[in-house]
């Protein structure tokens, strides 16, 4: 018979290596949330907060894009409005990473009425990404089959300094809020695009606005998306007014 410090051992090795179900995190902002499969790490306010994680990769670029994603968030004080997730791809020499930023804002919306301003969406993404140094290249805008076509998805391609990124930005109705997911990967990551979709899938937090057709979504893609852009235009000058200085 096994002594109970012996019991308590084996107890614990088999919590730690057992296939235990995903945790569901909640979305900044109450609209829904999702529930990772393995492999995902999630960055919460206090782990954006913290000068460093235990779950930093170690191989690069993918560091250097989360330590930029999470110093950009920090700077802009937005860091207990998003969530953050990744996951990282062995590559040889390298390590490349699946990035996925989700936040919301307040407005409903239908998919048909989301569709109906891709253009807009496109338009203000487009400057959004411009304003950060990158060449960017709308690739579509069409209703998204990871959210059962009752979602949109905008799919750009962006370069900068020689390296392309796929990147994908949803927009998904949730009641009297809509959520984003901007997710972004390596253009040859061939299976990034699956396991994108496989943790958006999990998004339990879809659904049309209360009464049908929403009336105040155009005020949260505003609001959320032209903030953005504030942001970054707020950063470039600061960056000039700092190369100013020094020259």
């Amino acid at each position: 018979m096994l002594n109970q410090p012996r019991l308590l051992l084996l107890i614990a090795f088999a919590c730690l290596t057992c296939a235990c179900p995903s945790q569901r995190v909640v979305m900044p902002g109450g609209a829904g949330g999702v529930t990772p499969p393995a492999g995902w790490t999630v960055l919460r306010n206090v782990d954006l907060e913290a000068d460093e994680r235990a779950t930093d990769p170690s191989g690069e670029p993918a560091r250097a894009r989360i330590l930029a994603k999470i110093a950009s968030l920090r700077h802009d004080g937005l860091t207990n409005q998003h969530l953050l997730l990744h996951q990282q791809v062995d590559r040889g020499a390298s390590q490349t990473t699946r990035l996925v930023q989700a936040y919301s804002a307040a407005g409903g919306a239908t998919a048909a009425e989301l569709l109906e301003r891709v253009e807009s969406v496109r338009d203000v993404l487009e400057r959004a990404f411009r304003e950060e140094g990158d060449e960017v290249a709308f690739q579509r805008g069409e209703r998204s089959p990871t959210f059962d076509q009752q979602a949109v998805e905008l799919v750009f391609e962006r370069t900068r300094e020689g390296r392309a990124l796929t990147h994908t930005h949803f927009l998904v109705p949730a009641g009297d809020r809509i959520q984003y997911f901007d997710a972004s990967w390596d253009r040859d990551d061939d299976d990034a695009d699956a396991a994108v979709r496989a943790l958006l899938q999990t998004f339990d937090g879809r659904a049309d606005p209360a009464g049908g057709a929403g009336n105040l979504w155009i005020a949260g893609v505003a609001g959320a998306l032209a903030g953005v852009v504030t942001a970054l235009a707020r950063r470039k000058r600061q960056a000039r007014a700092l190369a100013a200085s020094r020259s």
